[in-house]
């Protein structure tokens, strides 16, 4: 009797030893599902941040692109101003030697023979002349009057557009700006609650005010990036860049270069006599020294060899007194250094820890109140090389006259905890 009475108080311990084990399962359950979660939202966020890094420096990419494409659009511009001037000097040349040829028609009207059909042949040349080259030369010298203003016109516009273009790309890496907008709607497209800081809203940030180790280093490897940008980029024009914009303007003629600088034609090898008095020559010279009122301009000069007639002149500031060419321009600031030159921007994304789908179970709290990481990108100069050909043995140094920046994401050292 005794034993069955001790039999039946031993009954339903094994009930609360199997209650016990079943909280702590579950406690640990809840612990690795908590844990899973926090790391597949820091995951999140960590791909999040390199998006929105990575547009940022497509961002700075395409700001250094376009100004590339305003530099050349620029120099091809002026180049054709230097055509323009070549082409008026060249038809006022014709224009000039119509009347002193009428008496050489009658001297080869007395060779025997075959004088009157050169005499006949020539005065049709020069009545077809004048009929036609006067035409055609008010037209090109009315076109020019419009033309070359126009040219001014818009190569004023792309460099004040480049101006804007440098303040926002600074402006925009230091508060992030319109930068910060797309990083933002980038990082959003992971989780509506991740935020990306700039380097203004790290400093002023009051829930940060006792900065960590770790957020002084971000903070001044954000800075060093914005320093970086501050003195990346440098406006110059003709009087300060010691000829550099006339010798690009000078290379960029290309197959032209023979229009430009030498306008002589190829003749055949005929007897000296026949030839020479009809042989023409020409050339266009480029004076850029600076911006102000005649420090610029295309003159170009034609004339038959022995100069007796036949002349023409032009110059680009007779159809604009205040021409400037290319009024000014923007390049990297020190641009005979071969180093890797690349525009860095550091990303600090941080997202609320209540948005991770966690079970708080017996009251347990998150030690911390936000995920946060950091990631890194980088603009860089790459020549896409074999489509290209290479420029020298070291190859192209970095500039704003090519169109060759991208973008990619770099290392970073510092890891922020969760």
């Amino acid at each position: 009797m005794q034993n069955l009475t001790s039999k039946a108080k031993q009954k339903g311990q094994a009930i609360i030893l199997a209650l016990c084990l079943i909280l702590i399962g579950m406690g640990a359950t809840v612990i690795l599902y908590n844990t899973g979660q926090a790391a597949s939202e820091k995951a999140r966020l960590v791909n999040a941040a390199d998006a929105a890094a990575y547009s940022g420096a497509v961002f700075m990419a395409r700001n250094l692109n376009f100004i590339a494409y305003t530099n050349r659009a620029m120099i091809a511009n002026h180049v054709m101003v230097g055509h323009m001037v070549s082409y008026v000097s060249w038809v006022r040349m014709v224009d000039d030697s119509t009347e002193p040829l009428k008496p050489l028609a009658e001297v080869l009207g007395l060779i025997p023979y075959i004088g009157t059909v050169l005499k006949k042949l020539l005065k049709a040349s020069i009545k077809f002349t004048e009929n036609v080259v006067p035409t055609i030369l008010d037209l090109i010298e009315g076109y020019s009057k419009l033309y070359v203003p126009f040219v001014e016109l818009m190569n004023q516009a792309y460099y004040k557009t480049q101006q804007a273009a440098s303040i926002y790309l600074l402006t925009s890496t230091f508060s992030y700006g319109t930068m910060n907008d797309l990083m933002n709607k980038t990082a959003k497209e992971y989780n509506k609650t991740i935020e990306i800081k700039g380097i203004d809203n790290l400093l002023n940030d009051t829930e940060d005010s006792a900065k960590s180790t770790q957020m002084v280093l971000i903070i001044a490897q954000a800075a060093a990036d914005f320093y970086k940008v501050y003195g990346f980029i440098k406006g110059y024009s003709a009087e300060d860049d010691k000829g550099r914009i006339k010798k690009l303007t000078l290379d960029s003629l290309n197959l032209s270069k023979r229009w430009i600088k030498k306008r002589q034609p190829k003749i055949a090898p005929i007897h000296w006599a026949t030839i020479v008095p009809l042989l023409k020559k020409g050339k266009t010279k480029l004076k850029m020294e600076g911006t102000d009122k005649g420090d610029t301009d295309w003159k170009a000069q034609d004339k038959l060899v022995w100069g007796l007639f036949g002349k023409g002149k032009a110059t680009a500031t007779e159809f604009l007194d205040t021409y400037t060419g290319v009024p000014g321009y923007y390049d990297i600031e020190d641009i005979k250094k071969p180093q890797d030159i690349s525009l860095p921007i550091t990303v600090f994304a941080s997202m609320p820890f209540e948005q991770a789908r966690i079970y708080r179970l017996l009251g347990m709290k998150a030690s911390v109140k936000n995920f946060s990481t950091v990631s890194r990108a980088e603009a860089y100069f790459r020549r896409p090389d074999p489509e290209f050909k290479k420029a020298g043995k070291h190859g192209e140094f970095p500039n704003v006259f090519n169109p060759f920046w991208e973008a990619r994401l770099i290392k970073t050292s510092i890891i922020p905890q969760l």
